[in-house]
């Protein structure tokens, strides 16, 4: 198969693809289309970037089609300055497609890394060092752009974070950042978040209290201290704040009602609410 750098040739390469039922190359041959696909993921074109690229990647990678040499070049590749890198700090421009699409290779990985264990500690700890920075200098947080589609940073990040908690390679320490990091993106007063991103972060709250590794106290002061952000209660300059703090709190209570153990974290935020 030969690899061009025409898009519109690769995108009817991935279209024969698709209609072939994933009818797919050979390894190396799919490695190598892998590896052009990720020159594109960032594409305005929402068929090519999400139904064609991120689609058919998602679905070789979980069919372990891949070596665990090439998952973690893939890895490095989809973290590196081009990619979940590329001009970060810019809002409302074309570039969050690259990040935002970027973020959602790595649970791929740890979803395969899961079943065969080929990331070592020090892979795993790259992970979230990238993932904390990326979160904290990802400033476009829109969710659904017209005519181009899901940009999605902040449910991206946290479908990432549901999948990086679940390693074992990650302590208490990494599991307290990380709870502050998604904190900090839940206390937006730019953009209401309108697309279920309250529902994908409270997922990954939710799998970092399953891993028992943080104690109660811990968590209860983690959840009031939403309520002590600054100007939280100035309004109407902190409405969007409030709206996006209450949402997310109550979507993490009706979550943790199917968790028995944790009915002491949920019985917190109901006062809170409440109160």
């Amino acid at each position: 198969m030969e690899i061009t750098n025409n898009v519109q040739i690769l995108k009817e390469t991935l279209i024969n693809i698709k209609e072939q039922g994933g009818k797919r190359p050979d390894n190396k041959e799919l490695y190598g289309l892998s590896m052009h696909m990720m020159n594109h993921i960032g594409s305005t074109d929402t068929v090519l970037r999400d139904e064609l690229i991120y689609s058919l990647l998602s679905e070789w990678v979980l069919a372990d089609l891949f070596s665990p040499d090439q998952l973690k070049e893939l890895l490095h590749t989809a973290m590196d300055e081009s990619h979940l890198f590329y001009r970060i700090g810019e809002k409302g421009t074309d570039s969050v497609f690259t990040r935002s699409f970027s973020v959602l290779i790595i649970p791929l990985i740890l979803i395969s890394d899961r079943k065969s264990s080929f990331l070592t500690q020090q892979d795993i700890l790259k992970i979230y060092e990238r993932l904390i920075d990326y979160c904290i200098s990802e400033k476009d947080t829109r969710g659904y752009v017209a005519g181009k589609g899901w940009a999605h940073s902040v449910a991206h990040t946290a479908d990432a974070f549901e999948d990086l908690v679940q390693s074992p390679y990650i302590e208490q320490k990494h599991l307290i950042q990380i709870l502050e990091i998604l904190q900090h993106k839940i206390c937006s007063n730019d953009e209401i978040y309108l697309y279920e991103e309250d529902e994908r972060i409270a997922a990954a709250v939710v799998r970092a209290l399953d891993s028992k590794l943080l104690v109660i106290k811990e968590v209860e002061q983690w959840l009031l201290s939403f309520y002590a952000v600054p100007d939280f209660d100035r309004l109407p300059e902190s409405a969007v704040l409030r709206m996006n703090v209450k949402h997310f709190l109550k979507t993490l209570y009706f979550r943790l009602l199917d968790h028995r153990e944790l009915e002491g974290v949920a019985s917190i935020i109901k006062k809170m609410i409440n109160g």
